[in-house]
């Protein structure tokens, strides 16, 4: 039996596994995407654009000019050092998005945004911290959004927690 499907596509190695937060149980689950996709994809979509460009107007003389090559490359170096980095991890009690982290058993709102093409998840808990990701990201992995929903839900019946109609219908939260 293979891997999951997110097993591939994530870094594993247990060193780069995050540290709770202080005073929080341990890491039960985390994503870091692996280095190499985010790399691929940054020179692949780097080329398209190279490749749009001598389509729209330049010429091949033109693409072997200096001053064309920079963008691209600052395009690859950006996307690489912008998405290798997200780190979301969860324990039993907690959820850790990026440099942010919520208590998922006491939260005080659960909103979701909808946007064109996307779901945002927006967490706040009692003690004013707040998290907002994107749903499709911390839902890909599916032992990660358990530990969150299960927060989310426990919060929502236990505790008065503000939603919205989008959190209500998205997450099935009770009124």
């Amino acid at each position: 039996m293979g891997k999951e499907p997110d097993e591939r596509s994530r870094e594993t190695n247990s060193k780069r596994k995050p540290k709770p937060p202080e005073g929080r149980g341990p890491t039960l689950e985390w994503y870091q995407p692996r280095r190499g996709p985010v790399l691929i994809s940054a020179v692949v979509v780097a080329i398209g654009i190279v490749a749009l460009a001598a389509l729209q107007n330049w010429t091949m003389q033109g693409l072997l000019a200096w001053y064309v090559w920079p963008w691209p490359l600052a395009f690859v170096a950006i996307m690489y050092f912008k998405f290798r980095g997200r780190v979301i991890a969860a324990g039993a009690d907690w959820y850790f998005d990026g440099k942010h982290w919520v208590d998922t058993y006491d939260l005080k709102q659960v909103k979701v945004n909808t946007g064109p093409g996307r779901l945002d998840l927006v967490l706040k808990d009692r003690s004013e911290r707040i998290v907002v990701t994107t749903c499709l990201v911390i839902e890909s992995n599916r032992k990660l959004w358990d530990l969150v929903y299960n927060g989310i839900a426990h919060s929502a019946q236990d505790h008065h927690v503000e939603t919205n109609q989008a959190a209500r219908q998205y997450l099935h939260l009770p009124l």
